[in-house]
């Protein structure tokens, strides 16, 4: 919401379309491979679905979380973490013998591309959340002084 104030401020009413637009439509890019990625997902653990099948449920799924706003959204955040961590440390538990095997791959070294390529791929990860980040701005008081 911030941002967006921010870009009313800016660019003026119409010129705000802008920023708002890129920020839908890098929001619909997000939706898309997580509704990809989490369809997949699901038609895995079962062999009664396909991925087609698994994408139009998670969208489903996600479409009616939508319409409970964002109270629920961010409850949803707030313990979506539990079960991410549970899958990490089972993957850990279950590759740690691959891991161990590992341990004397070589290191590349560290030359100004493979520095840059890191960061970047660090930058994109972090880029990626901007956009939701205003999002927050819901829980600030509409009582507080401008």
């Amino acid at each position: 919401m911030r941002a967006m104030v921010q870009a009313r401020f800016s660019w003026g009413y119409f010129g705000a379309i802008i920023p708002a637009v890129l920020n839908v439509l890098s929001l619909e890019g997000f939706l898309i491979l997580n509704c990809i990625i989490g369809g997949q997902t699901i038609a895995s653990l079962s062999s009664q679905l396909d991925d087609t099948l698994g994408i139009v449920i998670l969208g489903i799924i996600s479409l009616v979380i939508t319409f409970c706003g964002y109270r629920v959204i961010h409850w949803y955040e707030s313990v979506a973490w539990i079960p991410n961590v549970i899958a990490f440390i089972a993957m850990l538990a279950v590759g740690y013998p691959q891991l161990r095997e590992n341990l004397s791959a070589p290191v590349p070294p560290a030359t100004p591309a493979n520095v840059m390529s890191f960061a970047s791929f660090l930058a994109s990860n972090i880029i990626g959340w901007c956009p939701m980040i205003p999002d927050y701005g819901v829980y600030h008081s509409p009582d507080a002084s401008s």
